[in-house]
């Protein structure tokens, strides 16, 4: 009975901690106001998929995009995992980088 209880606790503490976690997400913001988007619509990015330079750049489609200085998130990144949410269609420049998150580099 005492490992149920553990095994409950322990589920309830992950289900907390996961619905924290997508609240964050949920409230991230470009610099220009726009909000990023769901955590659904944002791509998780391994260190190869970019770049922390002057600016940040992201893969696509196998190239390196420069990410635009509006659209880097400046909020602290609670997990560490750097992110980006995409346009379907590029905007008036050519950019396709909604919002992006830097992670903290292996």
């Amino acid at each position: 009975m005492r490992y149920l209880a553990a095994f409950f606790l322990l589920a309830s503490v992950s289900a907390v901690s996961a619905s924290d976690q997508r609240s964050w997400v949920d409230q991230l913001a470009n610099q220009n106001g726009n909000v990023c988007c769901f955590d659904g619509d944002g791509r998780r990015l391994d260190d190869p998929d970019w770049i922390a330079a002057d600016p940040y750049q992201v893969a696509r489609r196998g190239t390196m995009v420069k990410v635009p200085p509006w659209a880097v998130v400046t909020m602290r990144n609670q997990d560490g995992i750097a992110r980006v949410w995409w346009n379907t269609e590029p905007d008036d420049t050519g950019n396709y980088v909604r919002c992006f998150i830097p992670g903290t580099l292996s």
